[in-house]
């Protein structure tokens, strides 16, 4: 279960950040960043900041520049469920809480568990609204995306029930799935669950040809819509593809595997996305001894291993990958690029091998970048270094075919001309890369405790925009913002091209 709320922040003193990036083509950059300027909530200085943050970074064309920053909080934490960009570039974001959410001038109070809510941001980040979702059980957001006339697509986990408006979505046992389609107003429009006696739940969601393709994960027999599908393992996974207008079921499909677990669970379904130009729907997570998708069996090397596995907008699949290697391999995220190639991200344990090409980790566990041809050769293996841990979870593609990458890292990552410090624990770094590979700009984001970066998007105008989770204090330019909760609070960054 997620436990959160919601509430807004203050600034509560100054100083200055990092930003820093790998080169990721196993040899140094060469070209050094400048001093940063002064950073407020609604607009930064430019160049690479350097000071409290740590040192080094370094940036090889501008950008990443901080154009505003939202903070929420709450006493118990909030989860971050995802983001959307809106026609006027203002955003959706949503989110789970427990107890009471403030968001600008509105409180939002859970009625039993923990609630469902968006909130809705102007193109300046200036607060617009909030919608609730209330209900006696728990309910999570596991993906949100903005449809035409700025319709809002939700996919939930829930329990027992909850209310969108008069309409009430009640669940059959444990966690079942429900899709909220409202306007921007939070009218229902239309909305759909699936439920067993078993747990399902919902994981990313996407559009391709006047469908909303949802996946997620269930632990025994469950139908979402079309035929029923029982797990061979503990969890496995699904996918289905629903009409815009009505949600009335158009395919579905399983995969999964029948190992047992070693870890929580032994398939990760991960994150997909959909491309209706190119009319695939490719998928990244990770597994352990085999896993189906269709006729397509993997088989691990490791005891974890990733895989990408790309299906046409019918559920059938046209091609999987295995991400193999010595030590563990696990992929995070995918997105289908404007000319049908695919690039991954994640991390890895040792070394990562992907198609005939591989890559060595530096120490312990390093981030990874690959860009594979429509039909999964490798174009291009780029890793993500430093000492500890540093691993990619979010990839999304610039309108100009820049590829822009998000992860954790602890104690430092190596830059273009030096390491990056993290201010403490794990701080999020954020760079970008041409369409070949080329490292372009990079910048962290830092604080006390774990700074992740949960969600990744561009907007209309080509603007990037961040969203994660802090814990006692979120570090950024010139700005430091204080916790309003013992776990986390949620951050959302909107960054230049």
């Amino acid at each position: 279960m997620r436990r959160g709320a919601l509430v807004s922040l203050v600034v509560v003193s100054a100083c200055t950040s990092v930003a820093g990036l790998d080169d990721l083509v196993f040899e140094s950059g060469t070209s050094s960043g400048g001093a940063g300027g002064a950073g407020t909530t609604s607009a930064t200085g430019g160049g690479v900041p350097t000071g409290a943050g740590g040192t080094g970074g370094g940036t090889l064309v501008p950008g990443g520049e901080v154009v505003w920053v939202d903070v929420f909080g709450g006493s118990i934490g909030t989860e971050l469920g995802g983001l959307g960009v809106l026609s006027d570039n203002g955003l959706i974001v949503a989110f789970d809480y427990e107890g009471t959410a403030t968001v600008g001038p509105d409180v939002a109070t859970s009625d039993d568990d923990r609630d469902a809510a968006v909130a809705l941001l102007g193109p300046s980040g200036e607060y617009a609204g909030l919608l609730s979702f209330p209900g006696p059980g728990p309910q999570t957001f596991s993906g949100v995306a903005v449809g035409p006339n700025d319709a809002i697509y939700a996919c939930l986990t829930f329990q027992n029930s909850f209310n969108i408006g008069s309409t009430k979505l009640t669940s059959v046992d444990s966690w079942d799935v429900g899709i909220v389609v409202t306007d921007a107003g939070g009218n229902p429009i239309w909305t759909e669950s699936f439920g067993s006696t078993a747990g399902q739940d919902c994981h990313d969601i996407g559009f391709g040809e006047g469908q909303l393709i949802v996946k997620g994960a269930l632990d025994g027999a469950a139908s979402f819509g079309g035929e029923t599908f029982d797990s061979e393992g503990s969890v496995d996974g699904w996918i289905g593809g629903y009409s815009l207008e009505d949600g009335a079921h158009l395919w579905s499909q399983g995969f999964g595997s029948a190992a047992p677990p070693i870890l929580e669970r032994p398939l990760d379904t991960g994150r997909i996305d959909v491309s209706g130009a190119q009319a695939r729907v490719a998928m990244a997570g990770a597994f352990n001894e085999t896993v189906a998708f269709g006729s397509d069996t993997l088989n691990s090397v490791s005891s974890v291993d990733g895989f990408v596995s790309v299906l046409t907008l019918l559920g059938e699949v046209q091609w999987s990958l295995p991400i193999t290697g010595q030590g563990q391999q696990w992929a995070r995220d995918v997105v289908i690029t404007a000319d049908g190639d695919l690039v991954v991200v994640g991390e890895f344990q040792n070394s990562v091998t992907i198609d005939t090409v591989t890559a060595p980790s530096a120490d312990g566990f390093d981030g990874f970048v690959a860009r594979l041809s429509p039909m999964g050769s490798v174009r291009w293996l780029r890793t993500i270094a430093g000492t500890n841990l540093q691993a990619a979870t979010r990839v999304t593609e610039g309108p100009d075919g820049q590829i822009y990458v998000a992860g954790i890292f602890q104690n430092q990552v190596d830059g273009p001309t030096g390491p990056l410090i993290a201010v403490s624990g794990a701080d999020t770094f954020v760079f970008r890369f041409s369409a070949t590979g080329e490292q372009e700009w990079a910048r962290s984001i830092g604080g006390a405790g774990l700074v992740d970066a949960r969600e990744l998007v561009v907007d209309h105008q080509g603007f990037l925009v961040i969203g994660g989770h802090y814990g006692a204090t979120l570090q950024i330019d010139a700005d430091i913002f204080g916790g309003m909760s013992d776990e986390r609070s949620i951050y959302i960054a909107k960054l230049t091209p």
